[in-house]
C-alpha cells in the first residue's frame, strides 16, 4: 500500500459515524474471529482514540446483535475496556483437545 492509498483509507475511516467507526475497528482487529477462522481476538477500546470506550458502551448491544460472535469484557476502568471476542463452539473444541486439557 502506498502513502496515497493509506491517506485515502484513513480519510474514509475518519469520516465514518461512531457506529461505523466501531464496526470497522472490530472488523480490522477481530476479522478472523468473526469469520470463524480463529477462536478469539482481544481488543482494547480506549478513550485516547475517538473515545472508543464510550462508543463501545453505546453500541455493544448492536454489535452483539449484528455480528455472529460472543464477547466478554475482561477489564474496564476509566480509560479503557478490554474485550475478548470469541466463537463459543471453536473455543470449546480447542479447550477439549487432549494437549490443551492436560496443560
Amino acid at each position: 500500500m502506498n502513502i496515497n492509498q493509506l491517506d485515502n483509507f484513513v480519510n474514509i475511516i475518519n469520516n465514518y459515524d461512531n457506529m461505523e467507526y466501531l464496526f470497522s475497528t472490530i472488523a480490522r482487529s477481530a476479522g478472523p474471529t468473526i469469520a470463524k477462522e480463529k477462536a478469539s481476538s482481544l481488543i482494547t477500546f480506549s478513550n485516547n482514540n475517538r473515545n472508543l470506550q464510550s462508543i463501545w458502551e453505546q453500541f455493544k448491544s448492536i454489535v452483539e446483535e449484528k455480528l455472529d460472535v460472543n464477547y466478554f469484557e475482561l477489564k474496564k476502568d476509566k480509560t479503557s475496556t478490554i474485550v475478548l471476542f470469541y466463537n463459543e463452539k471453536k473455543l470449546d473444541s480447542i479447550l477439549k483437545e487432549e494437549k490443551i486439557f492436560s496443560f
